[in-house]
């Protein structure tokens, strides 16, 4: 019943001390987070939140390849094509995790494209705590 809780309480801290550079404790808290997210996406395989965060866990459990391929089944259930606004947010995860695994490139190419889109702008990018290694 408290599974998603569990598991974003334990994301939202992976990703806290992934930006203050404790990657230790993040990787320890992204473990956490995964099993939940794991469970979440095999019952809700067309949930595409539980595939972009379990990508997001991936990437700073360091999976570099699994986290990259859950966060394109996320835009897979929610492509751009099914839904012009929600479906920015699958590929705002994908420009995140490639940030997190280091694949500056390929997150500005991401990035780009939202930049297109009438919901994200430059000066979010600025406070955006997610992209600050690509300032």
């Amino acid at each position: 019943m408290f599974e998603t809780d569990t598991a974003f309480y334990f994301l939202f801290n992976a990703e806290l001390y992934l930006y203050q550079g404790r990657m230790d404790a993040a990787r320890v808290y992204a473990d956490s987070a995964r099993t939940f997210l794991q469970s979440l996406a095999r019952a809700g395989p067309d949930e595409w939140v539980y595939h972009s965060q379990l990508g997001v866990s991936e990437a700073i459990g360091g999976r570099k390849e699994v986290a990259i391929q859950e966060a394109k089944r996320a835009i897979e259930v929610l492509p751009l094509t099914q839904d012009a606004f929600g479906g920015q947010a699958p590929i705002a995860f994908l420009a995140r995790i490639y940030t997190i695994v280091g694949d500056k490139d390929l997150a500005v190419s991401q990035l780009m494209t939202l930049l297109g889109l009438p919901s994200l702008t430059v000066a979010g990018l600025r406070v955006d705590p997610s992209f600050a290694s690509l300032r």
